[in-house]
């Protein structure tokens, strides 16, 4: 593995070192031509990775599924980019490849079920841009969180082997009553299960920027159009 040294004009500079990591994070996902793990970086500053690289990893995997049978990326609409969607099946699929493209159909359709007209299916490698500029951001709040004044809120931290982690309290109001919240990186929609039922729901996310999706116990689930940046908030009110 060749060793890369931070430049000095990267030391403690947030926004250098959040485009270089994600920069090399989105030609491993994409293209895998650089076998330095980026994310690495993260690791020598002792900043918590590991939900990144767990979806970086599963990230990967769909595009290699997605190139060999498909050819498009789907993507969902956040602001003024497209960021890629995870899709929850392909660790079921091994050995039995085969099954993917009628999955896949079935996975198409329930996304346009949402209707909320911010899906589309692009070139895989158009998915790279969004995707690099969102997981950017993320990383950047990440390391603001520990390297300035938000590192004074309130967080349920824990770890191991010198690198911090934190899980800061996170509030989200919904204008639907009784719903389940689900909450997801910006960078690639993975939806887990936030908290429930509205309002408030009440949960922990790690420092970064996410999106929010709310079920109801009958209808279709719903992605909020709003990325926060957490923190600062630590309060949302979504719009459905």
């Amino acid at each position: 593995m060749q060793e890369q040294e931070t430049k000095p004009e990267e030391e403690n500079n947030s926004e250098l070192i959040a485009a270089r990591v994600a920069e090399h994070v989105t030609a491993q996902v994409f293209k895998t031509d650089d076998r330095y793990s980026a994310i690495e970086i993260l690791r020598e500053y002792g900043i918590e990775s590991a939900d990144i690289e767990a979806n970086c990893e599963q990230l990967s995997q769909q595009v290699h599924f997605l190139r060999r049978y498909v050819g498009k990326m789907p993507c969902r609409r956040i602001r003024d980019v497209l960021v890629p969607i995870g899709i929850p099946f392909l660790e079921m699929l091994f050995p039995r490849r085969h099954f993917f493209p009628p999955l896949f159909d079935d996975f198409l359709y329930e996304l346009e079920s949402e209707s909320d007209n911010s899906i589309e299916l692009i070139k895989i490698d158009d998915a790279e841009s969004g995707f690099r500029e969102e997981l950017k951001h993320f990383i950047r709040v990440r390391l603001d969180h520990f390297w300035g004044a938000d590192k004074a809120l309130p967080t349920w931290a824990s770890g191991g082997m010198g690198v911090q982690t934190a899980r800061l309290r996170v509030l989200v109001n919904s204008v639907s009553s009784g719903a389940r919240v689900s909450a997801s990186p910006a960078y690639f929609q993975n939806f887990i299960v936030f908290g429930g039922p509205t309002s408030p729901a009440t949960g922990y996310l790690s420092p970064g920027r996410y999106v929010f999706r709310i079920s109801m116990p009958k209808g279709q689930p719903a992605v909020d159009p709003g990325v926060f940046d957490i923190p600062p908030s630590l309060n949302l009110s979504l719009v459905i």
